[in-house]
């Protein structure tokens, strides 16, 4: 074999895929699906905490003396947290694994949100909701970091921009629920008895907390599937 001979086939064997499909065949397992699920419905209740204050601006502001630096604070604590700790979040993805990734942000969207929940004053509710939003943005980290390493690792190549797209779909489907729930569950400030009515106040902030309770429960029970069951 001459010089030419050996250096074109180096070429092509450096061409071939990483994985041989003849060689090696991927095994799937049905509960792919469920972990699918499971991070999809994390997604969602991630950019849902996120953006649940944005449609509720005037009930908010009349019922928990919020003002415009809050309200500006509470959308920017999920930028903010998701730029520090998405790096922290893709090493851990790669020292630790999927689960110890994924399980850390979902813990802490599921701190965050139980912290909301605390029985506080209403004049000391504030800092829980800035500290829990401060906490869902840590978590928001997997969202953006985790989805196309777990269609990667769980997905065959004809599954995975299916995956893919439906985690993230799921994920910005989160923000649409709190512009369809928030105004629902919410009254807006009755200006016939005045913007601070007592009896105004008092039924949006029961509302308003009535509103976390669902957003917890549902992170709850999102956060106890993960913890039984996530690789």
């Amino acid at each position: 074999m001459d010089k030419n001979q050996q250096e074109r086939n180096e070429i092509n064997s450096d061409l071939e895929p990483l994985i041989n499909k003849k060689s090696q065949e991927l095994k799937l397992y049905w509960y792919r699906w469920y972990i699918l699920l499971q991070f999809a419905l994390f997604s969602l209740l991630q950019t849902w905490a996120s953006s649940m204050w944005s449609p509720i601006v005037k009930s908010v502001e009349a019922s928990l003396n919020f003002t415009q630096h809050d309200f500006d604070l509470l959308a920017d604590w999920g930028v903010i947290g998701v730029m520090c700790f998405i790096p922290v979040n893709m090493w851990m993805l790669v020292k630790y694994g999927m689960r110890v990734a994924v399980l850390s942000g979902m813990f802490c969207v599921f701190l965050g949100c139980g912290i909301k929940c605390l029985p506080l004053p209403t004049d000391q509710l504030k800092y829980a909701i800035h500290a829990g939003q401060i906490l869902n943005g840590i978590g928001g980290s997997p969202v953006l970091s985790a989805p196309t390493y777990i269609s990667n690792t769980w997905f065959p190549a004809s599954e995975r921009v299916f995956a893919t797209g439906a985690m993230m779909m799921l994920g910005n489907l989160g923000g649409t629920t709190g512009y369809m729930l928030g105004p629902y569950l919410v009254e807006q400030p009755n200006n016939s008895s005045g913007l601070n009515g007592t009896s105004n106040v008092e039924a949006m902030v029961k509302e308003i907390k009535t509103y976390l309770y669902i957003n917890f429960g549902f992170v709850f029970v999102v956060f106890f599937m993960m913890l039984t069951f996530f690789p």
